[in-house]
């Protein structure tokens, strides 16, 4: 482990402690390149925090998720999203680490889901 990744990891640990925190740590950044970082509030965009980083996250990242928003509420919202937001690649990990069957994933297309 290089020093630069030793400090990036406590960085989001640290973050951990702070858990009603209103901003994302800052090593979130990268995964919101389409959105105004600055305003993403955790809490009341819970789906599209827990989707970005799931995909563009690494193993820290998805601690930090889990710890921040309980694994009951990522689960539930993994299974509730359309199985199309998740990279193909995160899906089997994803599975395991949450105790999802992949079975359980949403497979219904996205328009359908929004009753159009």
């Amino acid at each position: 482990m290089t020093t630069g990744d030793f400090v990036r990891r406590k960085n989001i640990m640290d973050d951990l402690n702070h858990r009603n925190q209103s901003k994302l740590p800052q090593s979130f950044k990268p995964f919101f390149w389409s959105y105004d970082f600055a305003k993403i509030n955790p809490q009341k965009e819970k789906e599209t925090v827990i989707i970005q980083t799931i995909n563009y996250g690494d193993l820290d990242h998805w601690k930090w998720l889990r710890k921040y928003y309980g694994q009951d509420a990522i689960k539930k919202i993994l299974l509730e999203i359309p199985v199309t937001a998740i990279k193909p690649r995160t899906r089997r990990l994803l599975s395991l680490i949450f105790d999802i069957d992949k079975k359980e994933f949403n497979y219904v297309p996205r328009s359908a889901k929004s009753g159009k």
